[in-house]
């Protein structure tokens, strides 16, 4: 008897591939919305959320594409989800450096392209003085007494003329002062953001999270997958994305400042950026305080200990003491438990499967002398320390336009953890109605397993359901998503370019937006961006998936691809952070900076230079990472 895939345990096998993009699309790079998909998109999330969802920017209303030859601005390239940079301008850039035949014609041609660039982006800079004197004016506002008369005193002597431009927009070439530079602007986008893109979203989940999902029409199921997944896309796109983008470009700015204005002294945006709360550390501390419920009681504390991670919550429930305890775990399941691993709502959610929660839990409640008060004294020390630093070295006109720069980020930076908090907001029910969907599915003889609904595209889906009328099943879908499955496996074991072409990365238009530097193979200092400041030495926790959760050991280095909120319980015993890709506002940035370990995001390919239990240094001023060979344990 075939069977219709292999039942073994082996890994898939390497498949060989082309990264070339496919047309329209020119030119690809892993990033945006990008960095929170690290592995092969499944098929229904690739057509409904990437396709469908990224590109609608009101219920029903497609946004016009502004890519040249038309198309999506999101596609994936062997499963692997990119966004285009076909943009206009930036395509009739790559066409003439293409044209130029050695290289010193591109280089002259790009240093053209460069000027102009810098033309395009200063006159974008536009100066608005009703508003640059309104941001002055607030800024002075939150001063004390002793640091306004400190400034008036200042602006008296030097007699700036125009001070309020001189202030918020200072002389610089770089292209990240061209947007989100003025308060009024970045609020408005964040009110759009609570009082419209938010709401909308919420209230499509609490629509279906009505329906009665057990007794509803399988195309009422389909029909709740395709307006959740949507909803979703919809929410970054309309608006989700711009405000976000408000904390990445005021973030940015602060460290464009610093590296133009103190350039040998190695500071990062990131020595400055801490002490924030924000929901990714409470569920830490949310987590914390179920761990102290565990210590208190020793039965509990043994039983948490011995078995697995799989097992806790079965175990759990079954305790007559864990009473307190499983009750505080779905309190935070409640809450955080949607906050997957991966955006591609085919891999299941910590409200589903808390196995990775629960690594984490184990490692804090068998280490007793944890606190995550910690972690705020170490951030708050570097950020201290930074800044005796900065005044020492700034006066004047530097030392206030930098003091501007830092209030300007601290009042727009803690908006990106609350509109990521709600980006998958909708998958609990969306998944939910998938599954019961599959369940159908598997009853007839469709599919071999409910989740191999993601493996399905809406069409197939539909063709499916129309044959289950007739109680009849698509015998050639079981076949056909084994092989998709099987397929997306034996992708991961792939490793996506960060922009391809790879000669994309000299167009002006790409290389500021990149989010992976491309480092030399034989060299062991890789390079990456600094966003959390320090120094240390230690073994690497080699982490490619949630799966592997309990192979991080306490004190070692986070070594991944990249990092999301379901990741944020490995922070607590981390000293170091690395990543493949990701900038300086990534989900990892963030809590590096608030747990005070040194971090470099954006080596490119940290995960395919060094071994797990391997020495690493990083350093989180310089944005190096130095590889000790022969040092691996075990």
């Amino acid at each position: 008897m075939l069977q219709s895939r292999p039942i073994t345990n082996l890994p898939p096998q390497p498949i060989e591939v082309v990264w070339e993009p496919t047309p329209p699309a020119k030119i690809l790079a892993r990033r945006q919305i990008v960095e929170n998909i690290p592995d092969p998109c499944s098929p229904l999330f690739d057509e409904l959320y990437l396709t469908e969802g990224l590109e609608t920017k009101a219920k029903g209303v497609k946004r016009k594409s502004l890519m040249a030859g038309g198309g999506p601005l999101f596609v994936t390239l062997n499963g692997y989800a990119y966004q285009r940079f076909d943009f206009p301008a930036v395509v009739d850039i790559q066409k003439e450096i293409d044209k130029a035949i050695t290289g010193e014609a591109k280089e002259e041609y790009i240093a053209r392209v460069e000027q102009k660039w810098e033309d395009m982006i200063e006159k974008m800079k536009k100066s608005d003085p009703k508003m640059e004197q309104h941001d002055l004016d607030l800024f002075l506002s939150e001063l004390s007494a002793e640091e306004s008369k400190e400034f008036n005193e200042w602006a008296k002597t030097a007699d700036i003329k125009d001070l309020a431009h001189v202030m918020t927009m200072p002389e610089s070439k770089h292209p990240t002062y061209a947007a989100f530079n003025k308060t009024q602007v970045n609020e408005k986008q964040i009110k759009e953001w609570k009082e419209k893109a938010m709401p909308e979203l919420l209230a499509t989940v609490e629509q279906w999270q009505k329906l009665d999902y057990k007794t509803a029409l399988d195309e009422e199921l389909l029909r709740g997958i395709s307006e959740l997944a949507i909803a979703g896309g919809q929410y970054w796109t309309s608006n989700a994305s711009h405000t976000f983008g408000v904390a990445k470009s005021t973030d940015d700015q602060l460290q464009t400042f610093l590296r133009e204005n103190l350039p040998d002294h190695n500071f990062t945006s990131g020595h400055f950026l801490s002490g924030f709360k924000s929901k990714t550390l409470e569920a830490n501390e949310h987590m914390y305080k179920i761990a102290k419920q565990i210590q208190a009681n020793k039965a509990l504390y043994e039983l948490v200990v011995t078995t697995p991670p799989k097992q806790i919550m079965d175990v759990l429930q079954n305790h007559p003491d864990s009473g307190p305890v499983v009750k505080s775990i779905e309190e935070y399941l409640k809450i955080y438990g949607h906050l997957g691993y991966s955006l591609d709502f085919v891999e299941a959610l910590p409200i589903e499967d808390p196995s990775g929660l629960f690594t984490s839990l184990k490692t804090m409640v068998t280490a007793k002398d944890y606190k995550p008060q910690k972690h705020e004294i170490d951030a708050k020390g570097k950020r201290e320390q930074a800044m005796r630093k900065v005044e020492q070295l700034l006066d004047g006109l530097q030392y206030w336009q930098f003091r501007y720069r830092k209030w300007f980020t601290h009042r727009f930076y803690p908006i990106r953890e609350e509109i990521m908090f709600y980006l998958t907001s909708g998958w609990p029910v969306l998944r939910l109605l998938a599954l019961e969907l599959g369940q159908r599915l598997l009853d007839v003889g469709t599919i071999s397993n409910p989740d191999d609904v993601f493996f399905l595209n809406t069409e197939e889906l539909t063709k499916a359901i129309n044959a289950r009328k007739e109680n009849n099943a698509v015998q050639e879908y079981k076949q056909l998503t084994g092989e998709r499955r099987e397929l997306r496996e034996a992708r991961k074991r792939l490793h996506p370019p960060g922009t391809i072409p790879e000669e994309a990365s000299n167009n002006p238009g790409v290389s500021f937006k990149e989010t992976q530097v491309r480092n030399d193979p034989n060299s062991d200092i890789m390079k990456g961006i600094p966003v959390s400041p320090g120094t240390v030495t230690s073994p690497a926790s080699l982490i490619n998936s949630p799966a592997e959760f309990d192979q991080m050991q306490p004190d070692s280095i986070l070594v991944c691809s990249m990092t999301n909120p379901a990741w944020t319980p490995l922070f607590a015993h981390a000293s170091g952070l690395v990543t493949d890709m990701g900038g300086i506002l990534g989900h990892g940035s963030i809590v590096a900076r608030e747990y005070g370990i040194p971090a470099v995001v954006g080596t490119g390919n940290i995960t395919q230079r060094v071994k797990h239990a391997q020495k690493i240094t990083v350093d989180g001023d310089a944005g190096t990472v130095a590889l000790i060979q022969d040092e691996v344990n075990g």
